[in-house]
């Protein structure tokens, strides 16, 4: 299979994943791809990772289920290698592989792999897959293939010296432009450990716009389209050119000819339905500045004559109800005649020779002025047009990247889970809700031992009463009836010692009760209210 694929036409990604809990972005970068069909995508995953695919939320599909996403062609993990005993002649995965990528992005790269990467180590089917790559182009011919690597961490273990050693060599002997790897540092976030700071795998957008990138891939941006457009509005420009000479043709040389040839009662009725077909392009202001033949920002050489022999203007000739004729000497202008010079006169024709120097008149003619100024005046609305445009997709460019910058922080706060948010308070340590709730457990089991011990009290002082009464009352029955009196006094005073111990110890535990349960009624609805505020 991995042999057939070199020749279908694809481009080819594979994409790895090692033992950080960034795994789970890995449906999102897949899905960030399905839009290109001409994509073929191969993933590898380390037994680390599986256990953040084993199925256990919506964001973490089962590896049996990444295997069905758009563009997946297999999954592979390490039981892949070596699935049967090798013999002479069959294939080796690793090797095949990194024949088979155009780029090979790990994402995310935990510290684990991270150092087995840099020392060299092979003992799984990505690592050998690395270890195995064509880092100078020179055995499977061609350009050197790049390896993007996303690393994901603890901050702790991101700052740590170790891992500072292992991303130089990532970088500046291994990378660069002339390398074969290329790091996506780590960005600032709250962690799935419950730490805020960098070490947090960059987001799956610029993985994917990476990808993108490397196999010379790109969506419908709208950066692409500000350079389309770029490119487009010349040709615009000229194709409206070739347009406004047609319609000079077809509106202004019945008058030309008519001018020459008519009579003036013709004339008259030429000159009032140019007026009508013309009135509304002529209000336009004239854009001086630009050449009409080249589109461009002129030089002060090439500008077209302000102070043209003729004084009158296109409006004021056409409202003239007397307009000028020939002299009898001149002869009439045919109508191939005045279309020639018209024609010379907007460039067309730049090298047809002039026919008569009596057409040196309507070669100056205001006309040409007119369609020289209307032209100007359309390239610039139309300049003035694309920059609004351009501007204004710079300003959707930025917005857009905002919005999902927020959506994205907001994803990561929803994706959290509430049990290990952090909280705090100059009464209680800082921990996340899960250990306070855990510690509440531990305090409450302890008050319910308490009271157990308080009730076990409680009995011994009700059976040490019975047997004192039942002293008492077995020592009446056998003394004689005739008692003395300080014998009954003592009895007494005896009794009344016990109902008094016992009073004072049942209120005593009464008391001790009551404030018990206040107590842990006031912790609770503290810890309920810190939750809520939280």
């Amino acid at each position: 299979m991995l042999e057939e694929g070199r020749t279908d036409g694809k481009m080819h990604v594979l994409l790895a994943a090692s033992g950080s809990v960034a795994t789970i972005k890995l449906v999102q970068i897949i899905n960030g791809l399905a839009e290109h069909r001409n994509l073929s995508v191969r993933v590898i995953l380390t037994g680390s990772a599986m256990h953040f695919l084993a199925g256990q939320s919506s964001e973490q599909p089962t590896v049996s289920e990444v295997n069905y996403m758009p563009n997946v062609d297999a999954v592979y993990t390490d039981a892949s290698e070596w699935a049967k005993p090798w013999k002479r002649g069959a294939p080796i995965l690793h090797i095949n592989l990194r024949k088979w990528a155009d780029v090979l992005v790990v994402a995310p790269l935990s510290a684990n792999t991270m150092a087995k990467v840099v020392n060299g180590m092979c003992d799984n089917l990505l690592t050998s897959v690395i270890r195995a790559w064509d880092a100078t182009g020179t055995v499977d011919g061609g350009q050197v293939k790049k390896i993007v690597v996303a690393p994901s961490m603890n901050t702790a273990m991101w700052r740590h010296p170790i891992t500072a050693k292992q991303i130089k060599t990532l970088e500046e002997e291994w990378g660069g432009e002339s390398g074969w790897v290329e790091v996506l540092r780590p960005v600032a976030k709250a962690l799935a450990c419950g730490d805020v700071g960098d070490g947090g795998m960059v987001s799956w957008q610029t993985i994917v716009a990476v990808i993108e990138d490397k196999i010379g891939i790109h969506r419908n941006c709208p950066q692409l389209l500000t350079e389309v457009l770029g490119l487009l509005l010349p040709l615009h420009i000229s194709r409206m050119r070739h347009v406004f000479r047609s319609v000079l043709r077809i509106t202004f040389l019945p008058l030309l000819v008519a001018g020459h040839s008519s009579s003036p009662a013709q004339r008259r009725i030429y000159s009032r339905r140019s007026i009508i077909t013309v009135s509304s392009p002529l209000s336009i202001q004239p854009f001086k500045a630009m050449d009409l033949r080249s589109h461009n920002i002129p030089s002060s050489s090439n500008l077209w004559d302000d102070n043209a022999k003729s004084s009158s203007t296109l409006r004021t000739r056409l409202r003239s109800q007397d307009a000028a004729v020939s002299t009898s000497s001149q002869k009439a202008l045919t109508y191939n005649d005045v279309y020639q010079q018209f024609r010379a006169c907007f460039g067309v024709d730049h090298g047809a020779p002039v026919s008569d120097t009596r057409a040196h008149d309507v070669t100056e003619c205001p006309f040409a002025q007119a369609g020289m100024n209307l032209h100007a005046s359309a390239t610039a609305q139309l300049v003035e047009a694309h920059t609004d445009i351009q501007s204004k997709i710079s300003r959707f460019v930025v917005e857009s990247s905002a919005t999902l910058s927020k959506s994205d922080d907001l994803y990561s706060n929803i994706a959290y889970p509430l049990s290990a948010t952090l909280c705090h308070s100059d009464n209680f340590p800082r921990a996340s809700i899960q250990n306070h709730l855990a510690n509440q457990k531990v305090e409450i089991a302890a008050a319910k031992e308490g009271l157990r011990q308080l009730g076990a009290q409680w009995d011994a002082c009700v059976q040490a009463e019975l047997d004192a009464w039942n002293s008492l009352m077995g020592e009446t029955n056998r003394r004689d009836t005739k008692m003395d009196e300080d014998a009954a006094k003592m009895t007494k005073k005896f009794k009344a010692e016990a109902e008094s111990i016992v009073r004072d110890q049942c209120k005593l535990l009464g008391d001790m009760e009551k404030e018990f349960r206040a107590k842990l009624q006031a912790e609770s609805m503290r810890l309920m209210q810190m939750m809520i505020d939280e």
